[in-house]
């Protein structure tokens, strides 16, 4: 039987059994997988071929050695060593066993381990030679004391203090205990202290680099002067590592005057090290996945909220149909819409705050409650958003801006008087099958405090609709970064115009398949309105028992098509679409 053994590391001793080809690299179609930075996805190949056993390099980045030298293809012998990247595995078949259980060759594999300072070899083999049975139990009760302890704590501060209780329950010359963890910007920082005395000595880091460089314990004897005496101190470094990553430095300070640490006590701290390095790792685990518990409870209270500013349904108009959606990139966005309803009347808002997720939520929620606001008592929508425009600047950031329309809408008369702050124009459908933008358009709202606001009026005729919508409909983009743009919206509308609910879903549907499995980059928002075309036939069918009509019965009004929000699909990532 032909092996492959690990030697050192955190899998020192697990063996891989040879059968046929077997690769090795950090892809998960790998038969040994191995996460660490400098392996290649697929990184390198055991063979057999002819009864030989064959190591090739598939061509990766930082190559494969074979006892040291870099290799292409090599025929395999007895107790080579394979390394990729600082892994390495000792090649084992049926005759290398034999020779290794020679003294010679055992010595070799000592060697080995002794420079590996694997975390699995808690002492080298020359140290436990010379422990007594007594020590030796007792160093090893220490250590399996400290893995029993330490495997129940999740809490990253209850964990630090348990592993500073058991270094120091066996450390009778330390005065000072520090656990150096390393921080999410990299940065390397004393996270728990204890001092075993009142005399606080400072916390001496000029050591510190050396061991993060070098990933290696030291000792270092030092003197300094307290009160203009000098005294002697030890100094103990230990690194942490975790799979080879360098998570943190275990750093301990003697008494002054007392006698140095040994190299004994490092081994010791070293193992200790060993051990707790996979319950920080798995503490810091904990900790980052309780922090995005928190966040997505966050997020889904700021998504219930952000919805309360948004109107719950579409208004039902005598002699007009109004569809509308709303899809944020994230759970919350920057995208909003509203109606102010009044008599004979309607005023619709759509905009686009700069940015996403909560800041341009809160911005979102802060505009769209000044325009509804400002609308209830100004007929104006100029006037309006120059009086918005003035609030906004005053009291937003400069890093937030926002594009708008703001429409006034005459319901007996169908006139439209709109202004627009920087955002998309408005389109008509007219009843003929024309497709028109209606031009006119100032600076968006934040970007100056006077800037005053032109308006520009239309009529919307019988059967005509109005198309309103943010720029996460035309900048919506497939695999390829080819974006949905005028061409996809305005096809849209021409495939399926006959009510502002078919048309919003229509628009959805073919964004939905321009884009291709794709990830929503940007907030979406659509509003349709329609100018009832039965308006007009009423009066000549009312008396035609064969006519259809959409006139309800009990109230004479319109029944216009509300579409509830679970009324669209679901798009692939969960969020649902509104009409």
């Amino acid at each position: 039987m032909a092996t492959l053994k690990a030697i050192g590391g955190n899998f020192h001793g697990r063996s891989y059994e040879i059968t046929s080809s077997l690769v090795i690299g950090r892809g998960i179609n790998t038969e040994i997988q191995i996460l660490l930075p400098g392996i290649s996805r697929s990184h390198c190949k055991v063979t057999i071929e002819d009864d030989n056993f064959w190591v090739e390099d598939l061509k990766s980045r930082n190559g494969t050695k074979v006892n040291g030298k870099p290799v292409t293809k090599k025929q395999l012998e007895a107790n080579d060593v394979i390394q990729i990247g600082r892994v390495k595995y000792e090649f084992m078949n049926e005759s290398s066993l034999k020779v290794s259980s020679a003294r010679g060759s055992t010595q070799i594999m000592r060697k080995d381990l002794s420079e590996q300072g694997g975390t699995s070899a808690f002492f080298k083999y020359e140290e436990i030679e010379k422990m007594t049975k007594q020590d030796l139990v007792e160093k090893l009760n220490v250590i399996v004391s400290i893995a029993q302890d330490i495997s129940t704590s999740l809490n990253m501060n209850t964990l630090l203090i348990k592993l500073i209780d058991k270094i120091l329950g066996f450390s009778d010359i330390t005065d000072l205990c520090v656990v150096i963890l390393r921080n999410s910007n990299g940065e390397y920082l004393p996270q728990h202290i204890r001092y075993v005395n009142d005399q606080k000595i400072p916390f001496h880091d000029i050591y510190l680099n050396q061991v993060i460089k070098k990933c290696d314990s030291i000792i270092k004897n030092i003197t300094i002067k307290v009160d203009g005496e000098s005294h002697a101190q030890s100094l103990l470094l230990v690194p942490v590592l975790y799979r080879e990553d360098l998570m943190g430095v275990i750093q301990l300070q003697s008494k002054l005057g007392s006698k140095p640490y040994t190299k004994e006590e490092k081994t010791i701290v070293g193992a200790i090290a060993s051990l707790v390095s996979t319950a920080i790792a798995t503490a810091k685990l904990h900790e980052e996945i309780l922090k995005q518990q928190r966040t997505q409870q966050d997020l889904e209270i700021a998504q219930r909220v952000q919805l309360n500013f948004l109107p719950s349904k579409d208004p039902r108009i005598k002699g007009y149909k109004l569809s509308s959606c709303y899809l944020p990139a994230l759970q919350v966005g920057g995208d909003f819409y509203n109606y102010i309803e009044k008599e004979n009347e309607i005023f619709v808002t759509l905009g686009d705050v700069s940015g996403k997720g909560i800041p341009a939520a809160l911005v979102m929620a802060k505009l769209t409650s000044e325009i509804k606001f400002i609308s209830t008592f100004n007929d104006s929508p100029g006037k309006v958003f120059y009086t918005v425009n003035r609030i906004f600047e005053k009291e937003c950031s400069d890093d937030f801006f926002a594009t708008a329309l703001l429409l006034k809408i005459n319901t007996e008369t169908g006139l439209v008087t709109f202004a627009n702050a920087g955002h998309h124009q408005p389109l008509i459908y007219r009843n003929g099958g024309e497709l028109e933008e209606i031009p006119g358009g100032d600076i968006p709202l934040g970007a100056d405090g006077n800037t005053e606001f032109e308006e520009t009026t239309f009529t919307l005729e019988y059967g005509d609709q109005i198309i309103l919508y943010t720029d996460g409909v035309t900048e919506s983009m497939n695999r390829t970064h080819r974006e949905f743009g005028m061409t996809g919206l305005t096809g849209a509308i021409n495939k399926n115009a006959e009510s502002p609910k078919k048309l919003v879903k229509q628009i959805l549907t073919d964004m939905k398949a321009q884009r291709d499995g794709a990830n929503q980059k940007d907030d979406i928002t659509i509003v349709c309105i329609s100018r009832d075309l039965q308006e007009v036939e009423v009066e000549t069918s009312r008396n035609d028992p064969s006519s259809e009509s959409n006139i309800d019965d009990d109230t004479g009004l319109i029944d216009i098509e509300n579409a509830p929000f679970a009324d669209f699909t679901e798009e692939e990532d969960g969020s649902k679409e509104q009409a």
